[in-house]
Formats: structure tokens, C-alpha cells, sequence
């Protein structure tokens, strides 16, 4: 085995975090080396779109160029429709002052911007390879099968950027913790839809919504959510053309009349995946591997931003010995607040039981007190940030104090039997 140089930071994973995390800390200084499996970069239908919370942290990290780079496409407005006819527009930084635009953009043409740019700031980098990792004297060693190679690597610190299935975060004994199937969201890349491309676009149907996000030159990703497992529905030889008459009526009229499909069709459960521990010794988790949120509500991307730019500041700013603990208590507090989120606004939007209906009004009742909805409304322009998340936040969010006999509904949270952990050893 060949020993080559030794780095600060080792990162397992070679996707827009991993990649993104290695420019940074690369112009910071720090040494790094990115590890990816993958010899290309495929359409894995997630991750096309970046809410303006996510653009602001973009901006802080310095990576806008790459979404340049790519043709990525700013997205200043935002449209929702019921029955076919507009129900509410606006642009973001009209409704929340200093806002970025949404960000439409080709998630496998970013992987690999990002991960040309992490290799021109001076990152080592390895694709396709595997890894094997073990930690002994106070630092990371790294076995690396690479071109036929064995490589040997040692890391001060070593960050699992290796998805919601992540092996690496494995070595500190960690593992997913999925909550309980609320509803399913799949998608599919399209083209020659007619709608406006400064803007995204919700539709609603009758248990779900449909969603549209333009990338530029006639591409649109197309997501669609709704209660049940769509194995049965959207299967066969016309899956395809099922799935966009399933969104198309979410539309208004001739919206969809000369769409076609550019990419494949995938579909998803909607589920929050945590993950047990954030960070070991001397190590942490990002991105998905750190927890994966909710796909339906299109945090992804901008979570991935914000660990990189928490990580990037931790790591400039305190002795490393501290850094796993204090990124994974951090991390544990935003990631909470989009758990929660997620969870009370899913009965709400993909239920259609006469309990939803009335929670429904219930809610409606509410927000004539607190139209921010305790600073909800604004999550996806600026984040979570504070949002309570307790029983008493939940009956203020759903409106149960508005009423002698208030509806209270189960939401995927009063499912969960399994705890994770927020310590880091």
C-alpha cells in the first residue's frame, strides 16, 4: 500500500456537500481529500432546486459560481394554484425583504462542477473508490482502492458526505432512523411545459400537490405528492404519461399539451431520516448522512449548505477536540425544526379524511391570530431559525386553543418509538 501526504480533513462522499465542504475549507487553508464511489454522476431525481434560505447560505459559502457555471436559473417568483386557476403569487423578496430568489438547477451538472472545482483548489480526489476506515493515535487512517491501487491516507478529522444510507457514519456506530410513511413524492425531468420560467410553481389536487421547477433550456423538473404508495399506479409500459396526467390537471389548461419526458421516473416515501449520532470522535456527519429531511418540502439542498458553512466556521473558529459536539448540537437544533415542520403541515396537505378538513379550518382560525404561524410561514425564505417546536408551539400551530373541542389529528412525529442521540461520543 502507498501512503500519500497526510490532510486535515478526509471526506467521504463526493456530492455537492462533500465537494462543496472541500472548496471551502481549501481556500481556508485546510488540507482536504474527497472520496466518491460513484464514476459518474447520475439523474437522481432530488435535489433540483434550492429554497432562498438555501441561496443565502450559497452566497455566504462563495459557491454561487458554480450554479452560474451550469446554467442554474434564478427564480424570483413563486405560484401557486388550486383548481387550475392562480391562488396566490408572489416574489420572495417582496414577501420577505432581503430575500434571495429560488435557484432551479441540474443536480448531477453541479456534482460535477463542484467536484472539478474541489480538484482546482488542490482537494486530492478519488472517484470511483472505496474506502476503509479505522482511528487509532488520535488520528483517521484511510485505505483507499483506487485505479487499482491501494493508497493509504491519514485525516485529523474525517465527515461522512455519503447520503441518507451513509457507511461511513457507521465507524462511530451510527445508523438511520427513518419516521413513519406519511405520503410519497416521486419525479421526473420534462420538457415544453407552458408556464411562466421566473418562477415555481405548486399545484394542488385533491391529496397532494404537484410541483414545477424550471432549469432553463426547456427543462422542468416535475414532483409530484400524494398519500399512496404509487408502485401499482404509476407502473408499467405508459408510467411516464401516467404520472404527467396525474400532474397536469394541478395546471392551468394547455399548461401541459406538448410535454415530454427528458429523464427517468423515480419515486420516494416521505420520510425524515435522522440519523442516530451526528458525530464520533474527531468526526461528523453532513448532509444526508446527517439526517435527510422531508423531500416534499425541498429543504435538501439548503441544509447541505448551512453544515457546510456551520463546519466551515467551527473548524476556523474552535479547537477541533470540540467541534463534533458543538456541530451536532447545532445541526440537532435547525434539523429539529424542519423535522417538525414537515410533520405538522403533512395532514394538512395530503389528507383527505374528514378530521383534515375540519384540522383544516381549524388552522385557517389560527392564522387570523398569528398569520407567521410562530414563524413558519417564513421557513422557506429564511430558515429555521428559532421556531418552537414543543406541545405548546403545536397547539398554537394548529389552533387547538381556538376551540372548546379541538381537532388533534396524528401527525408522523406521534408515531416515532425510536430516540436519537445528540451526543457526540
Amino acid at each position: 500500500m502507498t501512503m500519500v501526504p497526510a490532510i486535515d480533513i478526509a471526506i467521504v462522499g463526493g456530492g455537492v456537500a462533500g465537494t462543496s465542504l472541500a472548496i471551502v475549507l481549501q481556500r481556508a487553508g485546510l488540507s482536504t481529500a474527497v472520496i466518491e464511489r460513484e464514476a459518474t454522476f447520475r439523474d437522481r431525481v432530488r435535489g433540483e432546486a434550492c429554497h432562498p434560505w438555501g441561496v443565502q447560505e450559497l452566497h455566504d459559502l462563495g459557491l454561487t459560481p458554480f450554479i452560474n457555471e451550469i446554467g442554474g436559473l434564478e427564480l424570483p417568483n413563486w405560484t401557486r394554484y388550486r383548481d387550475r386557476e392562480v391562488e396566490l403569487e408572489f416574489a420572495w423578496s417582496d414577501a420577505f425583504p432581503g430575500a434571495y430568489p429560488e435557484i432551479g438547477f441540474s443536480h448531477p451538472a453541479l456534482q460535477e462542477a463542484l467536484w472539478q472545482g474541489a480538484a482546482d483548489a488542490g482537494a486530492q480526489i478519488y472517484r470511483p473508490a472505496t474506502a476503509t476506515i479505522s482511528h487509532e493515535y488520535g488520528a483517521w487512517t484511510l485505505q483507499i482502492h483506487h485505479a487499482e491501487r491501494d493508497l493509504g491516507l491519514k485525516a485529523r478529522f474525517l465527515v461522512a458526505a455519503d447520503g441518507k444510507t451513509s457507511a461511513t457514519r457507521r465507524v462511530w456506530n451510527s445508523r438511520g432512523i427513518t419516521d413513519p410513511v406519511h405520503h410519497w413524492f416521486g419525479g421526473m425531468l420534462a420538457q415544453g411545459i407552458d408556464l411562466p420560467q421566473d418562477s415555481s410553481h405548486q399545484g394542488y389536487h385533491d391529496a397532494g400537490f404537484s410541483m414545477l421547477f424550471p432549469q432553463g433550456n426547456d427543462s422542468w423538473r416535475v414532483y409530484y405528492v400524494g398519500p399512496d404508495d404509487p408502485t401499482q399506479r404509476f407502473s408499467g409500459p405508459e408510467r411516464v404519461q401516467t404520472f404527467l396526467a396525474a400532474c397536469e390537471p394541478c395546471f392551468p389548461e394547455g399548461a401541459f399539451t406538448s410535454a415530454t419526458v427528458k429523464g427517468p421516473l423515480a419515486f420516494f416515501p416521505n420520510a425524515h431520516v435522522s440519523a442516530s449520532r451526528i458525530a464520533g470522535e474527531m468526526a461528523v456527519a453532513i448532509g444526508d448522512a446527517a439526517g435527510a429531511p422531508d423531500p416534499s418540502q425541498g429543504h435538501g439542498m439548503s441544509l447541505l449548505w448551512r453544515d457546510v458553512r456551520v463546519l466551515r466556521d467551527l473548524l476556523l473558529t474552535e479547537e477541533w477536540g470540540s467541534v463534533p459536539a458543538i456541530f451536532a448540537m447545532k445541526r440537532r437544533e435547525y434539523e429539529t425544526i424542519l423535522r417538525t415542520h414537515a410533520a405538522w403541515v403533512a395532514p394538512l396537505t395530503t389528507e383527505t379524511s374528514p378530521e383534515a378538513f375540519a384540522l383544516q379550518s381549524q388552522v385557517e382560525l389560527a392564522r387570523e391570530d398569528d398569520p407567521t404561524a410562530l414563524g413558519y410561514t417564513a421557513i422557506f425564505a429564511l430558515g429555521p431559525d428559532s421556531q418552537p417546536t414543543d406541545d405548546d408551539a403545536r397547539s398554537r400551530f394548529f389552533g387547538e386553543h381556538k376551540t372548546e373541542n379541538p381537532v388533534r389529528i396524528v401527525t408522523p412525529l406521534d408515531k416515532i418509538v425510536e430516540t436519537v442521540h445528540d451526543c457526540h461520543n
